[in-house]
């Protein structure tokens, strides 16, 4: 055997298992929701933040039923696996009603000691920065503490809970919804999870994507990884040590000696430099 140890990236996303890598992919993420702004920096930006049903049934300040949960109450499980698919028929209508949409989806899963086995509820929230033609119009839509404006019954229509918040936010947000990525990273391994194909109940969806965005809402991942290799590159090629460290092999060739790590520079064959 050899014992040749190579080291490389694990590019894991979870911190419990790769701190550094997992640090790295929050700032690739945060670089791509990023990119939002940078493709067309004149259009308004909103952050969207929709949240799960409640646990039981509640009622509105009028009197009727609040129609996001269920009198039955909401089974996290099955929410939690069908979230992703009701989110892309909420958006498909919000792309009906204001216009060319694009977003980019940051998933959050909720915390709070609830659960008689001492972990949180469980339930995915989204955090969405969404770019539109229309955008005023959606915030004409959405009046903050109204049970009953449009953008509100919208996302309750889809089945997603009441709690909706909608804002105009500035560039530096994006990192705000990158710090949810490697955290549910975590988290995602203990939430609740109904199988839809055999109809198990599972503890956990290890495999649950924790960020997403449109085709044309700047950046993927794939070509950010690529900018970042041909940067790496040419920084190879620039960087102060790694010139002078061909400077002193030119000189050593020419003159022959030891290398010095600590001065970067060679010794001839009596010892001096």
């Amino acid at each position: 055997m050899c014992r040749e140890k190579h080291l490389s990236r694990c590019n894991r996303a979870s911190r419990s298992i790769c701190g550094p890598c997992a640090e790295s992919y929050r700032k690739r993420v945060g670089r791509i929701f990023q990119s939002g702004w940078t493709d067309r920096p004149t259009d308004r930006i909103l952050l969207a933040t929709i949240t799960a049903p409640g646990d039981s049934e509640h009622f509105l300040p009028r009197g009727d039923r609040c129609p996001c949960t269920p009198p039955e109450g909401t089974d996290i499980a099955l929410y939690n696996a069908t979230a992703s698919k009701r989110f892309n028929r909420w958006i498909q209508d919000l792309r009906r009603g204001y216009g060319p949409v694009q977003y980019a989806r940051a998933a959050e899963i909720q915390d709070g000691k609830r659960r008689s086995d001492g972990l949180g509820r469980g339930a995915l929230h989204f955090h969405v920065l969404i770019r539109a033609e229309r955008a005023d119009q959606i915030l004409r839509d959405y009046r903050t503490g109204d049970p009953y404006c449009a953008m509100r019954l919208l996302v309750e229509d889809h089945g997603f809970g009441h709690e909706l918040d909608i804002k105009i936010v500035a560039v530096s947000t994006s990192w705000y919804c990158a710090k949810y990525v490697s955290k549910s990273a975590d988290a995602r391994n203990s939430m609740p999870w109904l199988d839809l194909d055999t109809g198990e109940l599972i503890n956990g969806n290890g495999r649950y994507r924790t960020w997403t965005a449109s085709r044309e809402w700047g950046l993927t991942m794939k070509a950010l990884r690529r900018i970042q290799k041909a940067w790496a590159q040419c920084e190879w090629h620039l960087d102060d040590q790694t010139m002078k460290w061909l400077a002193a092999q030119a000189a050593n060739a020419a003159e022959g000696g030891a290398l010095d790590f600590n001065t970067l520079s060679y010794t001839n064959e009596k010892g001096k430099t």
